[in-house]
């Protein structure tokens, strides 16, 4: 979690550098690239990187070097196909797509495909490094990848001044450099074997899951691109900083489920009843833990943005509370996708994030028109919570999560109500601001340790007994 959560926190705290060589022009221009890029990275290695997570624990012995390196092999030629093809339309294609906006593809969009390629074989060497449990390798190459992103940006963006391509410029570099990076850490597991029929196996799981990225895409893109015939070029900027924002959010609970899911996977194929069981307090737990990261970052956007961003961007805060919403429910649906994919029902997926990426499409265009930006925040929290719910459908279906839905209401009403409390607040003090917001959530902390939901109080009382246990130990009981 850590590995993933860092880079996240160091360009977090590299805003203030951005929005101050940046203009939200840039910002607009830099999020398209993104929107046009995530289209491809859905087709990129056909999705055979999510494979590992599960079959990798189909193989043993030797045939798990022949897997590995038939799935690397793959990713690269694959990915190199796909990119030569866009390459030779690109600049028609990308002047069809946006045609209210000035987007080169030379060298905005080229500078993308570049960034995506590198990511595919970083996504390969993530996603063995945790099936290996390696956890250590990847907080090395986290934190190499937030040291290079610092370097490369104050390089190409601050010295340089190179704008919106200085961002993308340094984001292909990162990437260029993390993949070789993280190739070299993974030597071991490789070799120079390919295998058709174990592709074929592999294509079978995969397929399947491009459409459900994207779906995926509809529902996290396609707002941006809507707005883009709607609204200048600016207020895509502040949208996209309002998401950069929200996404701290969204870091950690990708980073938690990638994280548990090799975990989940091993633990369900030896006993899926005790599974169950384990799952009921490790869910509640969590979800008590996003809701306390929810309010840190919903109800300090304000201020967050005030010291961290020129008044310029000041008006982004108001779409923050809810785009993190969005993350709340992805937090609680991954749960239910890991059962799903661990019963081999990927065909399934599809229809859960395509259902939710038509919504999605559907509202925006039917609201953004008249209401603009915020109609575009209001209906990717309604798509979330659509994909939530078909996936808790399917996953009862096949391999029911045990959510105690009477606490997390209890949770997550006490989090809304907190949040439009905390907007009452305005003392016209920045400082007392932060004081009584802090307060109300110490509060909403110490009613739930009070009423030990999820057995935090219990935990917490036996980890001071064992904490204080072990004092005792190495200092003796005089002291």
């Amino acid at each position: 979690m850590a590995a993933s959560l860092l880079p996240n926190v160091v360009n977090f705290f590299m805003l203030p550098v951005y929005t101050r060589f940046l203009d939200p022009q840039d910002f607009g221009l830099v999020s398209l690239v993104l929107t046009l890029t995530a289209v491809l990275a859905a087709f990129m290695g056909l999705q055979l990187s999510n494979s590992i997570s599960r079959l990798f624990f189909d193989h043993d012995g030797p045939t798990i070097k022949v897997y590995l390196s038939t799935i690397l092999f793959a990713i690269i030629a694959i990915n190199a196909a796909i990119l030569l093809m866009f390459h030779a339309v690109g600049p028609s294609l990308t002047a069809l797509l946006f045609p209210n906006v000035v987007l080169s593809y030379k060298p905005y969009v080229l500078l993308g495909l570049v960034t995506i390629f590198f990511n595919g074989i970083v996504n390969y060497c993530n996603a063995l490094l945790r099936v290996r449990e390696r956890g250590l390798t990847l907080l090395l190459g986290g934190i190499c990848y937030a040291i290079l992103g610092v370097v490369f940006a104050v390089y190409f963006v601050i010295y340089r001044g190179l704008g919106a391509r200085g961002v993308l410029l340094a984001q292909a570099c990162n990437a260029a450099c993390r993949a070789l990076f993280l190739l070299f850490m993974v030597r071991g597991d490789l070799g120079l074997r390919f295998s058709w029929p174990i592709l074929r196996g592999a294509l079978r799981y995969s397929l399947p899951i491009i459409p459900h990225s994207l779906g995926g895409i509809l529902f996290m893109y396609t707002d941006k691109y809507i707005l883009s015939f709607y609204v200048p070029l600016a207020a895509i900027g502040l949208y996209d900083l309002a998401g950069r924002l929200a996404r701290l959010l969204q870091t950690v609970v990708a980073s938690f489920h990638a994280a548990i899911s090799p975990a989940f996977m091993r633990a369900s194929q030896e006993d899926k009843v005790r599974t169950q069981v384990e799952y009921r307090s490790i869910i509640m737990k969590w979800s008590v833990g996003v809701a306390l990261l929810y309010l840190c970052v919903s109800v300090y956007a304000e201020e967050i943005i005030t010291l961290l961003a020129p008044p310029k961007y000041h008006a982004a805060h108001r779409y923050v509370p809810i785009l993190a919403g969005c993350y709340v429910l992805r937090s609680m649906q991954g749960f239910a996708v890991n059962a799903i994919m661990f019963e081999k029902k990927t065909s399934v997926i599809p229809v859960i994030t395509f259902t939710a990426g038509v919504s999605n499409v559907v509202l925006n265009l039917i609201l953004v028109p008249h209401f603009g930006v915020i109609a575009a925040a209001w209906t990717t929290l309604a798509s979330y919570a659509c994909a939530f719910a078909l996936a808790l459908g399917f996953s009862r279906r096949y391999y029911p999560m045990p959510f105690q839905w009477g606490l997390l209401a209890v949770v997550y009403g006490g989090m809304l109500g907190l949040l439009w409390l905390s907007t009452t607040i305005d003392s016209g003090s920045l400082a007392l601001d932060i004081g009584l917001k802090a307060v109300l959530i110490g509060l909403f902390a110490g009613a739930i340790l009070w009423r030990n939901i999820g057995g935090l109080a219990s935990d917490a009382r036996l980890y001071y007994r064992q904490w204080r246990n072990k004092c005792l130990r190495h200092t003796g009981p005089s002291r």
